[in-house]
C-alpha cells in the first residue's frame, strides 16, 4: 500500500512539474522579445512626448489638432500647454515641427501594433507560470498533509478540486489551451533553431 501511494505522488508530481518546467521554458522564451518591445516603446514614447512639448509657439488648439489626428497613441495621455511662448528656445514650431510629431506618432503606433502580439502572449504565459506555481504549492502541502498512508489514496481527488478552482474549469493541459499549444509550437522553434546552429 505504501508503494502504490508513493508511485502514485511520484507520477502526479512528475506531470505538475513536466508542465511547469515547459512553460517556465516559455516564459524564459519571450522574456528577451518583452524586454526588447518594451524598450523600444518606451524610447518611442519618449520621443512622440519629446515631439509634442517641441512646438511649444503654435496655438494650443492647432498643436492639439495634430495630436489628436489619429487619436492618442496611449489611453490616458493628455496634451498640456500653458499657451504662453515665454521662456521657448527659438525653435521654428513650424510645418517642420508638425511633421516630427506625426512621423513620431506614426512610429509608435506602429510598433505598438507589431509588438502587440508578444506582448499578450508573454502576459498570457506569465499568468500561467504564476497559476502554475501556486497550484503546486498548495498540492504540495497537500502531499505534505497526506503524507504516504493510505489517506493517499483521495489525493487525486483533491487535486481535481483544486485545479478545478485555480483554472475554472478549463484545462491548462490540454492539446486544445491555446497557450499550451503556443508554448509547445514556440519550444519547438526554438530546438529547431538550436540543432540548425542559428542559436550560436
Amino acid at each position: 500500500m505504501k508503494l502504490a501511494s508513493l508511485l502514485l505522488t511520484l507520477v502526479l508530481l512528475g506531470g505538475c512539474a513536466t508542465a511547469l518546467e515547459r512553460d517556465g521554458q516559455c516564459l524564459a522564451s519571450l522574456t528577451p522579445d518583452y524586454l526588447q518591445a518594451q524598450e523600444e516603446l518606451q524610447r518611442l514614447e519618449r520621443a512622440w512626448r519629446a515631439a509634442m512639448i517641441w512646438p511649444t509657439t503654435v496655438p494650443r488648439d492647432t498643436t492639439l489638432q495634430q495630436s489628436g489626428r489619429s487619436g492618442e497613441p496611449l489611453s490616458g495621455s493628455a496634451v498640456t500647454s500653458s499657451g504662453d511662448s515665454r521662456g521657448t528656445v527659438g525653435l521654428d514650431p513650424g510645418e517642420g515641427a508638425h511633421q516630427a510629431l506625426d512621423e513620431a506618432r506614426g512610429l509608435l503606433l506602429d510598433a505598438r501594433a507589431r509588438h502587440r502580439a508578444t506582448l499578450d502572449w508573454y502576459e498570457k504565459v506569465y499568468a500561467r507560470v504564476r497559476i502554475r506555481l501556486e497550484e503546486e504549492q498548495i498540492l504540495s502541502d497537500t502531499r505534505m498533509l497526506f503524507g504516504t498512508g493510505a489517506a493517499l489514496i483521495f489525493y487525486p481527488i483533491v487535486r481535481w478540486n483544486i485545479r478545478s478552482v485555480l483554472w475554472e474549469g478549463r484545462d491548462p493541459d490540454s492539446p486544445a489551451d491555446p497557450v499550451t499549444r503556443f508554448c509547445q509550437e514556440r519550444l519547438a522553434r526554438d530546438q529547431a533553431r538550436l540543432e540548425s546552429g542559428e542559436g550560436d
